[in-house]
């Protein structure tokens, strides 16, 4: 190889950081590298030095960035219980209350920043995160993304939740 290509070739490759790091080494994202689907594999969240896993350890979940800056997810436990009739209406307080229990859903649009993806929410079903901003540090390893939570309020003690997704192939 001449040395003026090699030099290119070699400077192009430290920019972009591909001479440094390593396999299976955590980076932060760009947000080409969120787009497209993702299943949740695990969601656990930390609190006063507990750790529980708040849909059980085998929550459900599904991710999704769109190149155009939309994001949506569903979280849920696996074994959502069904109501006893076919109309969700007309299910009984106790089947409805069971029902937003057991998931958790919200979509908007999102932004890259300093190893953070921003979330801004329009719909949500917890109405009081509807118009606001939801701020998770990003990490990407390989073909699994790892969001965690700022610490937030839940209950006694505030908790840091860690969600790590694995990207779904076409």
């Amino acid at each position: 190889m001449k040395p003026l290509v090699f030099l290119s070739v070699l400077a192009a490759c430290i920019m972009s950081g591909c001479a440094t790091r390593q396999p299976g080494q955590v980076q932060s994202p760009a947000p080409e590298h969120l787009v497209g689907a993702w299943r949740l594999v695990s969601w656990e969240a930390r609190a006063g030095g507990h750790t529980n896993f708040p849909f059980g350890a085998d929550a459900r979940g599904l991710l999704v960035y769109t190149s155009t800056g939309r994001m949506s997810v569903f979280l849920s436990q696996s074994n959502r219980k069904r109501f006893a009739g076919a109309e969700a209406k007309a299910g009984s307080p106790e089947e409805k209350v069971a029902a937003f229990d057991s998931c958790f859903a919200y979509s908007g649009t999102f932004e890259v920043a300093d190893g953070r993806v921003i979330h801004r929410l329009e719909h949500c079903t917890f109405p009081n995160w509807i118009g606001t901003e939801q701020v998770r540090f990003t990490r990407l390893d390989g073909d699994r993304l790892i969001l965690e939570t700022p610490p937030l309020p839940t209950g006694e003690r505030p908790a840091v939740s860690r969600l790590i997704w694995e990207r779904l192939k076409p």
